[in-house]
């Protein structure tokens, strides 16, 4: 299937545009009597196992990013001894992918194995945060706009942004809650920033002071002002220090990232609307916001970075949750399911455009 290769997102994007917009004309509270919703679950099931198999069991190709270097790497290892290595930086996936290759699993059932952890662990929050409209929420979660990427090119932080959304969703159960954290962290390091912000959440409840802080974060990114940045670098590991610090080049957009700030702000326009002018309050929903906000404005700090997209990743694995979640798990929301539905188009239209318009054209033209 490597004919294919150029264009999987496309692909991708279709079919999950496709199964969302089926998704929308069945929520829970508007179908007919005695209709069961597990017709709808096994549908969005399908089609997730479907994408599952599909981006998993991808030819080892250029157009798939980190996928070349992995493949590189398991190739290099593959058939030697394992041993357990404690100062591995990413301290459960290098040792897993060390095992996997040891074990003469091939590379395509080791990516494959990243698929189903990777989108396993979407459908699992999604049932326990949207319930009966898990299928909604599933869909709209594969077609947010970084869903693809982390599932291809940033496969490992994207396991652990995954394996974190399970311990987000099960938040009032701390003894599964703090063993995911430090699973999803073991994956990837990055997640350090996103327990501490789930922490600070958690203890600080205060809603209105993350808003203040997020227009804070914005005005330092409009300013341009880099202390910040340079800060952040300062106690950054290595690899850390590389993303914030390495200059632009014409494969790494920079600079003010409006369109990124425009997607970005979604949740928080809802947010402060449901908190603010509805008066509306759900401990699960605030706390997801509250970290959202943090997280975001740290990236807004960061934003000249060259890896920007991977610094706000640590926010926007959140962001289709929390941009629908008053409207399918939320009750009190005037008219919430028409404007749910239209939010949740919204939200694929952004991402439509930047596939096939804005680097789909960029991509022809360069």
């Amino acid at each position: 299937m490597d004919f294919l290769a150029p264009f999987y997102e496309y692909i991708y994007t279709i079919v999950c545009f496709i199964a969302m917009k089926n998704a929308l004309k069945s929520p829970s509270s508007l179908l007919p009597p005695f209709t069961s919703i597990n017709t709808h679950r096994q549908s969005a099931m399908i089609t997730g196992i479907c994408i599952c198999l599909f981006l998993g069991l991808r030819p080892v190709a250029r157009n798939f990013g980190d996928t070349l270097g992995y493949s590189e790497l398991y190739n290099v290892i593959y058939g030697q001894i394992f041993t357990f290595d404690p100062s591995a930086e990413n301290l459960l996936f290098d040792n897993l992918l060390f095992f996997c290759a040891s074990i003469r699993l091939s590379e395509h059932s080791f990516y494959l194995l990243m698929s189903i952890i990777y989108f396993s662990c979407i459908g699992i929050a999604c049932r326990k945060i949207f319930a009966d409209n898990s299928h909604i929420g599933f869909m709209v979660y594969l077609l947010g706009f970084s869903t693809y990427s982390y599932a291809i090119n940033g496969f490992k932080a994207g396991a652990a942004a995954a394996i974190f959304l399970v311990a987000l969703a099960y938040k009032d159960k701390l003894w599964l809650t703090i063993p995911l954290a430090l699973i999803s962290n073991g994956f990837h390091h990055s997640m350090t920033v996103v327990v501490y912000a789930y922490i600070i959440s958690y203890f600080v409840k205060k809603t209105k002071w993350y808003f203040y802080g997020w227009l804070f974060c914005l005005f330092i990114a409009a300013a341009h002002i880099g202390f910040f940045q340079s800060l952040f670098a300062s106690y950054a590991d290595e690899s850390g220090a590389s993303y914030l610090l390495a200059e632009g080049d014409v494969l790494h957009i920079t600079g003010f990232r409006l369109d990124f700030i425009l997607y970005s702000a979604a949740p928080v326009v809802i947010g402060y609307y449901i908190l603010f002018k509805y008066r509306l309050r759900d401990s699960m929903y605030e706390l997801w916001l509250r970290m959202y906000l943090l997280t975001n404005g740290i990236w807004m700090l960061c934003m000249y970075a060259s890896f920007t997209n991977r610094i706000a990743y640590l926010s926007w694995f959140m962001l289709p949750v929390v941009t629908i979640y008053p409207f399918y798990a939320m009750k009190g929301v005037p008219n919430r399911l028409q404007v749910g539905n239209k939010v949740a188009m919204y939200h694929a239209y952004f991402t439509l455009f930047m596939v096939f318009v804005y680097y789909g054209l960029a991509s022809i033209i360069l």
